[in-house]
């Protein structure tokens, strides 16, 4: 069942409305316990800007508090979605128990200011609030859910928001890269990813694959030597959130990468997550850090500098990353070490970073690149003395130097919800 409302109103009617409802005689004495809520906002290229929404609510409806979603009697979802010459504003209520689930649209032209629309989305919320306050018992409807529509006089198009609402849980991205280069040698570099994702309050699933093509042509001891290297893997991680901070998570990886000397490698970890914001709103910082213990089974190209073929080990890391998104920018940073259990003489440690562009809500560039320093890899071949040789230690990029650096640019789109991708930072793994 749904319950249409149409509203006409002057671009005032925020302002009436919010002032009537601060006013009205909800059923919460101050001798009682505030209504718990839990926030949820996140407005990307919105003019409204969620911290300034959420103090404002809040101050205004002096009867709740805001508390962590274990402890909420009710959870309200603010997200949006353009529309032609507008913006639609979407307030999901969702109640626990036998509280009601509802939802409030509001489509908001892009003639009306950021002030006016802040304050329509205040007398919003408040009106949402009114089942859950003024009834002993709120009633419910045959499918748990109550709509209410909200139309204005300004807006003259009733076009569908875009498949990628806030209702969607999951989302999937392909991304190209590659560079090319000429001199004392000639370098051509192709890379392709996939990635998919679906996130619950409770759990996170993600997945990728990747493939990789590097042709080169080097000039040694007076001949032009050729090679090509096919490199392709994949990453799978499920975490689990069991505090409102905190999480766990397993991952399995595979890889098959001669240009590292790895015909096969196979991983499997579990780790500990604590995130400071879990869930990322536009104006907020995000930090967390991550403790892995994996497990690494790699058969090599050729013998390692152990003179093995096959060795199985154990690992363990951490990382501390860190976030901070703009209307139209995100920027990252990863700081991480890494070394075998028994044996530092493996030890590494090193940066990464990007810089992404939402071009739009689906299509993102990114410039990405990362700096480590590392004296032994256990995966690093025998030296040998000969033109095949030094073309492979060309290919590999430096891989087992000490100190590697490594920039790129990628374009992806993403299908599903675009806005949960810059949200869900939990176990982010560059996805």
């Amino acid at each position: 069942m749904s319950i249409i409302y149409q509203k006409k109103p002057s671009i005032y009617f925020g302002i009436i409305v919010a002032v009537f409802l601060s006013t009205l005689p909800f059923s919460v004495s101050t001798s009682h316990a505030t209504f718990p809520i839990n926030w949820d906002c996140f407005l990307p290229q919105s003019s409204v800007d969620c911290e300034t929404l959420r103090k404002a609510f809040f101050s205004s409806a002096t009867f709740t508090s805001q508390v962590s979603i274990e402890k909420a009697s009710l959870v309200i979802h603010v997200r949006h979605t353009p529309i032609q010459k507008g913006t639609q504003y979407s307030l999901d209520f969702e109640g626990t128990g036998s509280l009601p689930t509802f939802t409030i649209l509001d489509r908001v032209p892009d003639t009306v200011t950021t002030e006016t629309t802040t304050i329509r989305l205040i007398s919003d919320l408040q009106k949402g609030l009114s089942p859950y306050l003024a009834l002993l018992k709120p009633g419910t409807t045959a499918n748990k859910t109550l709509t209410l529509s909200f139309t204005d006089p300004n807006d003259q198009t009733q076009e569908k928001p875009r498949d990628d609402d806030s209702d969607t849980n999951w989302f999937a991205s392909p991304s190209i890269s590659g560079n090319y280069s000429k001199g004392n040698n000639t370098s051509n570099y192709l890379n392709a990813r996939f990635s998919a994702n679906y996130s619950d309050p409770t759990w996170r699933i993600q997945a990728n694959t990747s493939a990789d093509y590097q042709k080169i042509k080097l000039d040694y001891a007076g001949e032009t030597i050729t090679a090509e290297t096919f490199n392709y893997g994949g990453r799978s991680i499920v975490s689990y959130s069991f505090k409102e901070k905190w999480s766990v998570a397993t991952i399995l990886g595979y890889a098959h990468a001669p240009k590292q000397n790895l015909d096969n490698t196979v991983i499997g970890a579990v780790g500990l997550e604590w995130n400071l914001v879990p869930f990322k709103t536009t104006q907020e910082k995000v930090v967390a850090i991550r403790y892995t213990v994996s497990e690494h089974y790699q058969d090599y190209e050729k013998p390692n500098i152990l003179d093995q073929e096959q060795s199985l080990f154990l690992k363990h890391s951490v990382e501390a990353y860190f976030a901070w998104n703009f209307e139209k920018f995100t920027v990252s940073t990863t700081l991480f070490g890494d070394s075998l259990m028994r044996d530092l003489s493996y030890l590494a440690g090193g940066a990464s970073g990007s810089i992404t562009w939402r071009v739009t809500n689906n299509i993102l560039i990114s410039l990405y690149g990362s700096l480590s320093y590392q004296k032994k890899y256990i995966n690093a071949p025998l030296a040998e003395e000969t033109s095949d040789s030094a073309l492979e230690q060309y290919i590999t990029g430096g891989n087992f130097k000490p100190l590697n650096i490594y920039t790129g640019l990628s374009l992806s789109y993403t299908f599903g919800n675009s806005l949960l991708k810059g949200q869900d930072q939990r176990w982010n793994a560059g996805l």
